[in-house]
């Protein structure tokens, strides 16, 4: 079946053509489907082929009208009616009346119109696309999606979301008088926010008992402050404090009319934890209910009389918290020096900032082991108790045993995980540390501390401890059970309490999560859809966590993956290092790991597993290639590229990978992570191709560069019998290449070059060849790593290639994903960008003096990250996204990742990135613990996962040739790179 399409009047025409070595005989069936998947609607037709070969035009027609968010038009042959033996494959056809368009460029507002997709054609170059211009409105900048579900006004900067489930609008908001939708009017006088409300017992709003309203605005830390500055003509903002903390929100000015609702029966204001604050009183009024939003209120509950499990009010049990605080600078007995570099008098202006304004510290030592530099603390314990052991340090610096009552001595090295920061100058910084649990006896006990041997000399810095009985997150000078209650005119302060998630909470969405990870087998891919192991569709939404989040405390990742799930978060992507250059790694590493697997899991929170990424790696390290040609420097010791055609280095990969999916988990009763199920996806390497501007064979040490020449060089000769034909096929050669063809080597020149070479000299042509070249080895690599992991290792899991960009997208992003359709899943990377100049050229982190363009995505649909490209027949993932800070406009990323990624039909969205449970106090570079990012989770995540925007079909489908792709006549559509600043 070819050369499909359908017309304004709902009639499909194409083409058959007989693939067999003779006559044939069958019956074309034009089926329409239902949301049920049942037929309401079909054209039946008999076919005859005299011939091989034989092609014969075809149309067909309903007796009803095509609906396109209701029905699915597929087309598929028989044999008959009666056997139903299949001769074709099942063509699903797209019911927006898809055409040819000779357009050199696709319009890239296409993405928030519907589906965009591309296939690889054996033959045919040609792009369908629906009637664009029916949806977007470049005049007056509107888009509306071909579901008639969202529609965004770039020109005020206001989204409309409006299904029957959920319903709101984001932007802003005091740029329009009011949003009126199906069921709902806001009102909003704020210059930036985001409003949802949204179905809780998954009937429509016109008929659910009980829904959210989800609201929040602007978010800063306390104190912080820009000026406006001029740069190059270009006027930005300039950091000039980043604030103390907490987090501040702007008030909610917003209200909420709820159409022909007459039997509302409570209204309650939720805390951040979802417990019930208040109740609130709302108004009968013309055409239905008035709901005024309380300023400090990210969730109000709103009951409706009939529902079946109203809310009741419970107790939150009260206890005094009990802990003892002790100060660094307090040691009974210790041999610290009396000054040092890091003193609290080196940095005056801020020594307050230190319990006590000062810490006990030391600088530039060479610690001996017979003689440590130690401190000894007697600690008057209040109650018998097991309590959870805090330290407040300088940064990782520092590396110290500890004991109590002359006991076991315990370690706490460099991989631990720092709960908070609060910096004094640069380089020099407090923080929380959980060093463990303790069972003590009330009365007096001594602590003994002394500092490890480092290979170089050591600093250590020890500002304040505590004993806490209760859960608690430390953060700064706060002590348990205290809060900040510090916020700016106009703003609330953002201090949530430690949830202890009981009964009481009156929005909790762990009920959408299996009791377990995977307990009905592995999620399985059919074609683009993501299955459960019990058959049922499902999307992820995720977070991403590093090596810090992994290194918590058990008690602290039982707390996050609790904290996730009630915010409806299915998926973590476990993002870190966890083999080394040598392919080892240490039983402490490998437990912590298995732990956190095994944690998620418990909260039917499956694991995306991320474990190497080129810029992680050391090669100086690797004991593989310390022989002369093969040694790596400083300079080019992180081996982009090597991956993908070194046999050592992916021995070295392969035994990493090994060590970690096939060791026994014993959480898990010896089920290791390569047989569980709860791992859903695997990643092969992260950002990483030989496309990007990072691939240079310059890089690698002499052997290693020979090794991919000689490559090369063979296959060359396979293409063109020999390399002197090779030479004759190009012609006159420009650029002198380090070539040795009696030795067979043949230089590979990286990407920076190749996206340009579309001319008839001889050096493009050769760059041509190194083209396709790449493209062949790159996919080859992928299908070895495919077979590796599904038969090796013996995984059922999703097998996911890379996530990376390409020197050119559009002449190299589809050869990219060619390569990727080698495994499961495609992915890609997608961040906003705040354009941010940072200190030093530190764009990982925020500093004073920084300056950054506030930018709306609302206004720029260019700019919005949300956006894939799908291979036709797969799923598609985003493993790493984020409004990226710093930006005042946060409140709008969860309702464009949500409502975009559920049209388009993303099947994982992985926001980037969380440090663990706690709430930081100000701005992250990849926020994902804030106000407007984890703060809209519950209603967000809840719209995603349960598909309350429908997921449209392709409005774009781009079949190109392999050959055409690799002669850099790229595409017509392609995702723009959406790279933050760091990556830029």
């Amino acid at each position: 079946i070819e050369d499909v399409g359908i017309d304004a009047e709902g009639v499909i025409h194409g083409k058959l053509v007989n693939k067999t070595a003779g006559p044939l005989q069958g019956t074309l069936i034009a089926a329409l489907y239902n949301e049920q998947n049942t037929i309401d609607s079909s054209d039946i037709q008999q076919i005859s082929f005299t011939a091989a070969g034989e092609a014969s035009a075809f149309s067909a027609q309903f007796d009803q009208p095509i609906v396109p968010k209701k029905h699915t038009i597929k087309l598929f042959v028989w044999d008959s009616l009666t056997s139903k033996k299949p001769l074709s494959n099942v063509m699903e056809v797209s019911p927006y009346g898809l055409t040819e368009t000779t357009e050199s460029k696709i319009n890239p507002y296409a993405f928030y119109v519907g589906r965009v997709a591309r296939t690889y054609s054996e033959s045919e170059n040609k792009a369908l696309t629906a009637d664009l211009d029916t949806y977007i409105d470049t005049t007056n900048k509107r888009i509306k999606s071909v579901t008639d579900e969202l529609d965004w006004d770039y020109g005020q900067g206001v989204i409309r979301l409006n299904t029957p489930k959920s319903q709101g609008a984001t932007g802003i908001l005091n740029a329009v008088s009011s949003v009126e939708l199906d069921n709902v009017v806001i009102e909003s006088g704020n210059a930036f926010g985001t409003v949802m409300v949204i179905s809780l017992d998954d009937l429509p709003i016109a008929s659910s008992k009980k829904l959210l309203i989800q609201a929040v605005t602007e978010d800063k830390s306390y104190g912080f402050e820009s000026e406006t500055v001029t740069e190059d003509g270009v006027a930005k903002q300039k950091i000039v404090s980043l604030g103390e903390g907490p987090m501040n929100v702007r008030d909610i000015d917003a209200s909420v009319l709820l159409k022909g609702m007459t039997d509302i029966n409570r209204i309650y204001a939720l805390d951040p934890n979802g417990y019930v604050k208040e109740e609130v009183q709302g108004t009968a009024a013309a055409g239905g209910f008035q709901i005024p939003l309380r300023p400090d209120a990210l969730y109000t509950l709103v009951e409706r009389e009939g529902l079946t499990d109203p809310y009741v009010p419970g107790t939150q049990p009260e206890e005094d918290p009990v802990y003892v605080w002790w100060e660094g600078e307090d040691a009974v007995e210790t041999n610290f020096p009396a000054t040092a570099d890091f003193s609290a008098d080196t940095f005056p202006q801020t020594r307050h900032l230190l319990s006590g304004s000062d810490w006990l510290a030391i600088s530039n030592v060479a610690v001996d082991p017979d003689n440590p530099p130690f401190s000894n603390y007697e600690v008057e314990v209040p109650e018998d108790a097991a309590y959870t052991f805090f330290v407040r340090k300088f940064w990782l610096h520092g590396p110290f045993d500890y004991r109590w009552d002359g006991g076991e001595w315990k370690s706490i090295g460099r991989d631990i995980t720092l709960l908070d920061s609060v910096s004094f100058r640069q380089f020099t910084e407090a923080n929380w540390i959980s060093a463990g649990s303790e069972t003590l006896t009330k009365g007096k006990h001594l602590l003994e501390i002394k500092l490890q041997q480092e290979a170089e000399n050591s600093n250590a810095a020890f500002d304040s401890f505590i004993l806490s009985k209760q859960p608690f997150m430390p953060s700064g000078l706060l002590r348990p059970g205290e809060k900040l209650n510090r916020a700016e005119e106009g703003f609330w302060a953002f201090e949530p309490d430690i949830d202890p998630f009981n009964d009481n909470a009156a929005l909790d969405l762990r009920y959408l999560n299996e009791d377990t990870a995977g307990q009905s087998g592995y999620v399985q891919r059919q074609k683009d859809k993501l299955l459960l192991g019990d058959g049922q569709e499902a999307r992820f939404w995720a977070v991403n966590a590093g090596a810090e989040t992994i290194n918590l405390e058990k008690g602290d990742v039982d707390y996050f993956a609790k904290q996730l799930a009630k915010r409806g978060v299915n998926m973590v992507r476990i993002h870190g290092m966890i083999f080394d250059e040598n392919g080892e790694i240490t039983d402490k590493a490998l437990d912590r790991y298995q732990y956190f697997v095994h944690a998620m899991k418990q909260e039917g929170i499956y694991v995306n597993l991320s474990y190497y990424f080129v810029l992680w790696w050391d090669m100086t390290k690797a004991e593989a290639f310390k022989q002369p040609g093969d040694e790596f420097f400083d300079w080019n010791k992180q081996p982009f590229g090597l991956l993908f055609f070194d046999k050592t280095q992916q021995e070295l990969y392969k035994k990493g990978v090994r060590k970690l999916l096939l060791t026994p988990n014993p959480y898990e009763n010896g089920l290791p992570l390569g047989k569980d199920p709860a791992v859903a996806i695997i990643e092969t390497q992260n950002e990483d191709s030989y496309f990007f501007f990072t691939f240079s064979d310059w890089k690698f040490p002499d052997n290693i560069r020979r090794e991919l020449s000689k490559m090369f060089g063979g296959w060359l000769k396979d293409e063109y019998g020999s390399l002197d034909a090779a030479y004759d096929a190009w012609g006159p050669l420009s650029k002198v290449w380090n070539d040795e063809p009696e030795n067979g080597l043949m230089e590979v020149e990286g990407a920076s070059n190749l996206p340009w070479a579309t001319g008839n000299g001889g050096d493009d042509k050769r760059r041509r060849d190194i083209l396709r070249f790449l493209t062949e080895e790159q996919r080859l690599f992928y299908e070895d790593m495919n077979r590796f992991y599904k038969e090796d290792i013996g995984t059922q899991s999703i097998i996911t290639a890379s996530n990376w960009i390409t020197a050119d997208p559009a002449k190299m992003e589809a050869l990219e994903r060619y390569t990727y359709a080698a495994a499961d899943m495609v992915d890609r990377h997608a961040y906003t960008e705040p354009s941010h100049t940072a200190f030093n050229n530190e764009n990982w982190t925020l500093h004073a003096g920084d300056t950054y363009i506030p930018t709306p995505i609302v206004q720029h649909p260019d700019m919005n990250p949300v956006k894939v490209v799908h291979n036709d027949n797969q799923p598609s993932m985003i493993s790493e996204i984020t409004w990226t800070n710093p930006t005042p406009y946060g409140a709008e990323g969860p309702f464009m990742i949500s409502a975009y990624s559920s049209l388009q039909g993303i099947d994982v969205l992985d926001m980037f990135a969380t440090g663990g449970p706690s709430w930081p106090t100000k701005w992250q570079k990849w926020p994902i613990m804030s106000p407007t990012m984890a703060g809209q989770f519950p209603g967000f995540s809840l719209m995603y996962r349960r598909g309350d925007v429908t997921e449209a079909k392709n409005v774009v489908l781009e079949s190109s040739t392999l050959d055409s792709l690799l002669n850099l006549q790229g595409s017509k559509i392609y995702e723009s790179l959406n790279i933050d600043d760091i990556r830029g």
